[in-house]
């Protein structure tokens, strides 16, 4: 799984990089509806960023360009998306010290699990651009058992 998350990470994080030359609309800064979600649990904080990008350790000149060497590693390092698995996202935020972006994955062959969706916050630094905080949940085709916070 973690394997995976990186591989759709990456991907996504590259069209991320592609579709972020203007500023967001306001009606951009929302995700769309996530598609075959009957509910979704609750966010879980990914212990750490990927290795070489997370604070102390990364100095991005912006955050595209960070994306670009995200994806460029991940890509290096593993084989592509699995078949029928299918990526979107996007730029909520971005600020001179701040950016924020949404990642869908969607496609993904579990009878439980529609896909997760991803939130990446980025900071600026002295040294350079670097991910802060990777968060993730997961949406779910029939609905959460709310005791388990998981997708049945």
């Amino acid at each position: 799984m973690p394997r995976l998350l990186g591989v759709l990470l990456a991907f996504l994080l590259w069209l991320l990089v592609a579709c972020s030359s203007e500023s967001p609309s306001p009606a951009d800064r929302e995700p769309p509806p996530f598609p075959g979600s009957a509910g979704a649990n609750a966010w879980r904080l990914e212990d750490d960023p990927p290795e070489g990008f997370g604070p102390g350790t990364a100095g991005f000149a912006s955050p595209g360009s960070l994306l670009e060497a995200l994806l460029s590693d991940v890509v290096q390092r593993d084989e592509g998306l699995p078949e029928g698995t299918r990526l979107s996202g996007g730029m909520l935020e971005e600020s001179s010290d701040t950016a924020t972006a949404w990642v869908y994955v969607t496609g993904m062959l579990d009878d439980s699990v529609a896909g997760a969706e991803i939130r990446l916050l980025m900071r600026s630094a002295p040294a350079g651009w670097y991910i802060d905080q990777l968060s993730r949940r997961n949406h779910c085709r029939r609905g959460v058992d709310l005791a388990r916070d998981l997708c049945v």
